[in-house]
């Protein structure tokens, strides 16, 4: 038997009129003549006692009422249960990452992530760590992959990614770079520097200072990721910090990370999200996903 059967027989032992039962579902009489026809050739008797006045279920018909009572409620709720499902893997999420992420992370991950949840949609922003959970501690983005800061940030939770690796780094053609090997030997060069609110920066100065030496001669600052200024790093004589990984890559050809025991060191990533706002199912199933595939990542 066929559900929508089923639905017809429904409506005409409810209304005990074909003409009536025929108008309410907009079909002719004849088409709901076929149907019933068909649903009693499959149940072996008829279901209805046809007269002037309209029909009335036969003992077989009251059997059937039950049964198709329920099993169109157990199916209704079946396709109740799949569109929520369905509506769970659609929507959209806002992410804020790291810039030097998108390629090495948020890229491959969402290639394999869309192939499995065709429907879902991302707003990708990319900022720096300070302006990442900021946006996020503002509504702008839903989760913020991010360096982990020194402080605890209110309102915040996180679930670490994994450790990012930094290097100082100078131009392969740099006029001093046989000289150029820790803290000391980097006193009296220019720098290209993130901004004073960017942890990067105040790590870099707190290294210095550990060390005695006073903070790097500021050359160029911005509030830019450090990968946007590898054109400058590679055709001056300004030292920088990148990731370790940008060296292997296209962008980082021309530049190169000195070796020194204080100039390469890691810091923390995370994964964030308001701690009072609840993920909708399409963000924790990517949250999930993102954390799984940061530990196969080369960050």
């Amino acid at each position: 038997m066929r559900i929508e059967d089923l639905r017809v027989f429904l409506h005409v032992a409810r209304h005990r009129s074909l003409h009536r039962a025929a108008s309410v579902l907009g079909v002719t009489q004849s088409a709901l003549s076929k149907t019933l026809a068909r649903l009693e050739s499959g149940a072996g008797g008829a279901l209805f006692e046809r007269s002037p006045r309209g029909v009335v279920l036969t003992s077989m018909g009251q059997d059937v009422i039950e049964h198709a009572r329920t099993v169109i409620t157990a199916m209704d709720d079946l396709y109740a249960r799949l569109d929520q499902q369905r509506a769970a893997r659609a929507g959209r999420v806002r992410l804020a990452v790291l810039p030097h992420l998108v390629p090495t992370l948020v890229s491959p991950l969402l290639a394999h992530f869309l192939a499995r949840r065709p429907a879902a949609s991302f707003s990708v922003h990319t900022m720096l760590s300070p302006q990442l959970l900021g946006a996020l501690q503002g509504g702008e983005v839903d989760v913020a992959c991010a360096a982990m800061p020194q402080d605890e940030v209110p309102g915040l939770a996180f679930l670490p990614l994994g450790p990012l690796r930094v290097r100082v780094v100078v131009s392969a053609a740099h006029p001093r770079l046989e000289r150029l090997g820790d803290l000391a030997s980097l006193a009296a060069e220019r720098w290209l520097m993130p901004a004073q609110s960017i942890y990067l920066r105040q790590h870099l100065e707190a290294r210095f200072a550990q060390a005695g030496l006073p903070a790097p001669r500021v050359a160029v600052e911005s509030t830019l990721s450090q990968t946007a200024f590898t054109e400058l790093l590679r055709h001056s004589d300004l030292a920088g910090v990148l990731p370790e990984r940008t060296l292997g890559k296209p962008e980082g050809q021309g530049i190169v990370g000195l070796d020194g025991v204080d100039t390469a060191w890691e810091h923390e990533l995370a994964l964030f999200w308001r701690a009072d706002s609840g993920h909708s199912p399409l963000a924790r199933e990517f949250c999930d996903a993102l954390v799984a595939w940061s530990h196969d990542a080369d960050l």
